[in-house]
C-alpha cells in the first residue's frame, strides 16, 4: 500500500487546507474575544447595579434622616412659637384712636377677632370721636361695651380729616358715613362756579341727599381749608 498517495496533496489542495486552517483559527479567536467581552460587560453591569443600589440606599437613609430632622425642627418651631399664656386683662384706660390689637385684647370681652375689626373700622372712619362708635363695629356686643366703656378714652386730635373743598367723589364715598350720591352732591355743588367753596357745614345742606343729621354725623371728619 502506498501511504504517500493518501497524504499527498496537490498545490491547490494545500492552499485550500491552509485557508481552512486560517478560517478556523480566526473563528476560534473571535469566539474567545466575544466571550471575554461579554464577561467584562457582565462584570461591569453587576458593579454598576451594585453601586446604584448602594447610592439609592444611601440617598434613602440620608433623605429619611433629613425629613426627620426637618419635622423635628418644625415641631420645635411650632412649640416655641406658641404663646405661653393668654393676654392678661387690664383695668387701665385705653385710648381707642391709638391702641393696637394687642392693647384692645387686654379689655374684657375683646378677643383677636373684635380687636382686628375695631382697628379696621377705625382706619375706614379716620378715627373715633366717641367711644360709642365701637357699637358700629359688626356684631359688637352692647354688654361688652357697657363693661369696658369707663376704661375708654378718645383723643379726637388723632382724627384724619377730609378737606371737602378738594376731595374727589371717590375719596368722599370711601368714608363709611358718606354714600356715593352724597359724595357726588358735595362735589357737584362745590364745582357749580369757579372758585366756589364750602366755608361751614351748613353750606353743604343744599338738597335732600344731604340732610342736616347726615352732615352733623360726619362733621368731625370734615375740614374746610
Amino acid at each position: 500500500m502506498n501511504w504517500k498517495a493518501y497524504f499527498f496533496f496537490t498545490k491547490g489542495e494545500r492552499r485550500g487546507v491552509i485557508a481552512l486552517l486560517i478560517v478556523a483559527s480566526l473563528f476560534l479567536l473571535i469566539r474567545v474575544l466575544l466571550a471575554n467581552k461579554l464577561e467584562d460587560s457582565s462584570v461591569a453591569y453587576a458593579e454598576e447595579s451594585s453601586i446604584s443600589s448602594i447610592n439609592i440606599a444611601e440617598n434613602s437613609v440620608v433623605g429619611n434622616a433629613e425629613d426627620r430632622f426637618e419635622d423635628a425642627g418644625n415641631r420645635t418651631f411650632k412649640q416655641s412659637s406658641r404663646p405661653t399664656r393668654k393676654s392678661e386683662k387690664t383695668d387701665e384706660i385705653v385710648e381707642i384712636n391709638s391702641a393696637d390689637t394687642t392693647t384692645f385684647k387686654k379689655l374684657r370681652g375683646i378677643g383677636s377677632g373684635y380687636a382686628r375689626m375695631i382697628v379696621n373700622y377705625r382706619e375706614k372712619l379716620g378715627g373715633f370721636y366717641s367711644s360709642k362708635q365701637l357699637l358700629e363695629v359688626y356684631k359688637f356686643p352692647t354688654e361688652t361695651y357697657e363693661k369696658i366703656k369707663k376704661q375708654l378714652s378718645v383723643d379726637t386730635t388723632l382724627i384724619k380729616k377730609i378737606n371737602v373743598n378738594t376731595a374727589t367723589v371717590k375719596e368722599l364715598k370711601a368714608h363709611p358715613y358718606i354714600s356715593y350720591y352724597q359724595a357726588l352732591s358735595i362735589v357737584e355743588n362745590r364745582d357749580l362756579a369757579p372758585g366756589m367753596r364750602y366755608n361751614c357745614l351748613y353750606d353743604m345742606v343744599v338738597d335732600e341727599d344731604l340732610r342736616e343729621e347726615d352732615i352733623l354725623r360726619v362733621a368731625p371728619y370734615f375740614s374746610f381749608k
